[in-house]
């Protein structure tokens, strides 16, 4: 199955449900009862923690591409950084998992 969004069309290159979440209409307002942001807002710092950790992850790799090897045929590049950023895209993943449940709760008075 092949998944493609376009701006002219979509109005943007987020997933589906931001769009929905942007057209929520301004009186749904439950989130403060529960004492949480607005669920664009919860929805949006979360995606943008996950676009960000793989943005890293794909740096990353673009560096150990480019990077050299040495005499001997080892790789002159630490690989490290790569499972620390790995934990992160994981962590961040996770986080909004989390974040699409709190966004249903706050979407329930």
């Amino acid at each position: 199955m092949k998944i493609e969004r376009k701006t002219y069309r979509d109005g943007n290159l987020y997933p589906e449900a931001f769009n929905y979440l942007k057209s929520l209409p301004e009186n749904i307002d439950y989130h403060k009862a529960h004492i949480e942001r607005h669920p664009l807002s919860i929805y949006d710092l979360s995606i943008q923690r996950v676009m960000k950790a793989l943005a890293e992850i794909l740096d990353e790799i673009e560096r150990i591409n480019h990077a050299l090897f040495d005499a001997e045929g080892r790789l002159d590049y630490s690989l490290a950084k790569l499972p620390i950023l790995q934990k992160e895209l994981l962590e961040a993943l996770m986080a909004h998992i989390d974040d699409c449940y709190r966004i249903l709760k706050v979407l329930h008075p």
